[in-house]
Formats: C-alpha cells, sequence, structure tokens
C-alpha cells in the first residue's frame, strides 16, 4: 500500500513539473513576445511619424526586416558652418540649440511623412518611400525641404542673439536605393545605401547656406511643380555620367 502511494505521489510530482515548466515555457515565450513587439514598436517611433507608426504597429507591416530596391528620394541637410559656431560656445549652450533645431526639423520631417534615418550632430538624413509606399515620394521631399529653409530663417533671431547667424544646406536626390536593416547579427541599423544616396550626400556638400540642391530626376518627378535654376553639372565617384543638378528656390 505504501509503495502504492509513493507511486501515485511520484507521478502526480512529475505531471505538476511538467505542467509547470509547459507555463514557464508558455510566459517565456509572451515575454519575448511582448518584448519583440516593444522592440518594433520603439524603432518606429524613432524612425517614423507617430501616426504611420501606429498603422504599421496596426497592420502587422514587416518593418526593414528584408532588403529590398526601391524607388525612393533621400534628403541630406547640415547646418553650415556649426564647427565654428560651437567653438565660442558652452557646451550646455550647444545642446539647448541644437535641441531647439532638431525639434523644429523633425516636426516638418513627420509633417510631410518622411523617415527620419539619422541624426548626425547638426545633419539630418531623411529619406521617403519607405517603409510606406508612396508616389509623390519626391514631391513630398521637395516641399518639406523649402519648409525647414523657411523655419530655420524664423531660428535665426535666436541664434543671433548667441552672436552666431543659423543656415542650413540641403541635398535631394532621387532614384533606386537599397532600403532595410543592415548590419550584423549584433547590431543592425534600418537605412538606405547606393550611389543614389551618396549623390544626395555630395549635394548637400555644396550647398551653400539657405540653398537646396536637388538632381534633374528628382525634379522630374514634379512635372513642372517647382521651378529650378540649373546649376551645371557635377562628377560623382561611382557614377558614370555627369549630373546635373539644380537650385531650388525659397520664397
Amino acid at each position: 500500500e505504501l509503495e502504492r502511494r509513493v507511486a501515485e505521489r511520484t507521478a502526480q510530482l512529475v505531471e505538476a513539473r511538467a505542467q509547470l515548466l509547459e507555463l514557464n515555457s508558455s510566459l517565456q515565450q509572451k515575454v519575448e513576445a511582448q518584448l519583440l513587439e516593444l522592440e518594433r514598436h520603439r524603432e518606429l517611433r524613432r524612425y517614423l511619424p507617430p501616426k504611420i507608426a501606429e498603422r504599421i504597429l496596426k497592420d502587422g507591416t514587416e518593418f526593414g526586416r528584408n532588403l529590398q530596391r526601391k524607388f525612393m528620394t533621400i534628403v541630406f541637410s547640415d547646418i553650415r558652418n556649426f564647427s565654428s559656431i560651437t567653438d565660442s560656445l558652452e557646451p550646455e549652450e550647444i545642446v539647448q540649440l541644437l535641441n531647439e533645431y532638431h525639434s523644429e526639423m523633425i516636426e516638418i520631417v513627420h509633417s510631410y511623412g518622411g523617415t527620419l534615418n539619422k541624426i548626425m550632430g547638426d545633419g539630418l538624413v531623411i529619406f521617403f518611400g519607405d517603409p510606406v509606399d508612396m508616389d509623390d515620394h519626391a514631391h513630398r521631399a521637395v516641399h518639406m525641404a523649402i519648409e525647414m529653409q523657411r523655419r530655420v530663417k524664423r531660428l535665426r533671431k535666436h541664434w543671433q542673439s548667441y552672436g552666431h547667424d543659423l543656415g542650413i544646406g540641403i541635398g535631394i536626390n532621387t532614384g533606386y536605393m537599397t532600403v532595410g536593416n543592415i548590419g550584423s547579427e549584433a547590431h543592425k541599423e534600418y537605412t538606405v545605401i547606393g550611389n543614389q544616396v551618396n549623390i544626395a550626400a555630395r549635394l548637400e556638400q555644396m550647398a551653400g547656406a539657405g540653398q537646396i540642391l536637388a538632381t534633374q530626376r528628382t525634379l522630374s518627378q514634379l512635372n513642372g511643380a517647382v521651378q529650378a535654376e540649373p546649376m551645371g553639372e557635377i562628377e560623382v565617384k561611382g557614377i558614370h555620367s555627369p549630373i546635373k543638378i539644380y537650385k531650388i528656390p525659397v520664397f
């Protein structure tokens, strides 16, 4: 009788242990799924306007997992002579000015549905056309750039109180780019790469304070909505043919 009871109790304990292990595994899977969802939400919020991020989360759309070749528009912007400005300011003042500048610019980026790819000190990289497809990506990019320059004119008064003048240069290009999560398993970043990206970066470097430079390919997508001034041609490493560039007016 004792042996039978011991055997029954042992069987009960074994079954209880198995149930606990199964429950623990289920809980662990749920926690991992929730953590992945939180990470996905954080990533979307980092790059996208809140409304677009919420829509992607609701629809369950994949975000940057697979590399794609897509026809998109990319924008580079940078504060001109920023190093000379920082030389005469305290770190706290630099942070305050940059925070104000970035807040204003990011608000504009989001209002046009752009994807904020990078903040590099005083520089911004924005693209249009992923993760949400849009036929008017070039139109959005150009009008966003114009609005950014207009906003900077208003910010300039505050910067002048510190004894400095604020001005940004912007470069825009449209073409086929590779977009998605790029990097190692330890660290991946959602970004774009390719020659068309390099062209936009080159235009930004050439643009003076208050200027927007764009390629002919970008302007061709606007159907004459913007009258730009021809600025000649440039040679870009990795591109066989010269690139025609234009200056977009800011009113």
